[in-house]
């Protein structure tokens, strides 16, 4: 049985018009596609008039094994595992130290995955222009200037805080 790409069977058994229904509305044409979403149940019949079932593609590819998809499954579960602390209207030092250690957490996750990255982009990169250590210096100071301003506004705080008490 020969089918256009447009109606292909592919094997998440697991229709179009249902993960419509579950993404819903215009999510559907950004996360499927708008020329999928955007189809009618009428182009999905066969001639018979069953609907033909059209999951998408990267349901079924198999993620390919090595350090990069690694290094993106660590970094999801860093994101996943690591979520923060809403501050409190009247925020306190207490506060901007758990933000600071959140965001020291969340880049140094980053710092793991970006430098896969660089490296698995490096090694296909003909003549190998990319400049790994000038890259990890620049993100190291921001990493720095981000966390490190967070934790002098805690200092400060602190001090306000302790005058405050006296």
């Amino acid at each position: 049985m020969a089918m256009s790409e447009s109606s292909s069977v592919r094997n998440t058994g697991v229709s179009c018009s249902a993960r419509r229904a579950f993404v819903g509305g215009s999510d559907a044409r950004v996360m499927m596609g708008a020329d999928e979403a955007g189809r009618g149940e009428a182009d999905r019949a066969n001639l018979s008039g069953n609907p033909l079932h059209q999951p998408c593609d990267r349901a079924t590819t198999k993620p390919s094994p090595g350090p990069v998809r690694a290094a993106h499954a660590e970094f999801l579960a860093a994101l996943a595992g690591n979520p923060p602390r809403p501050i409190r209207l009247e925020v306190d030092s207490l506060d901007l130290d758990d933000r600071a250690e959140h965001v020291e957490k969340m880049l140094a996750a980053v710092h793991v995955y970006l430098t896969t990255i660089l490296a698995d982009t490096a090694e296909n990169i003909p003549g190998g222009k990319l400049d790994r250590k000038y890259l990890d210096s620049l993100y190291s100071d921001f990493t720095a200037d981000a966390v490190g301003g967070i934790q002098q506004a805690a200092a400060e705080m602190r001090e306000h805080e302790t005058w405050r008490a006296s």
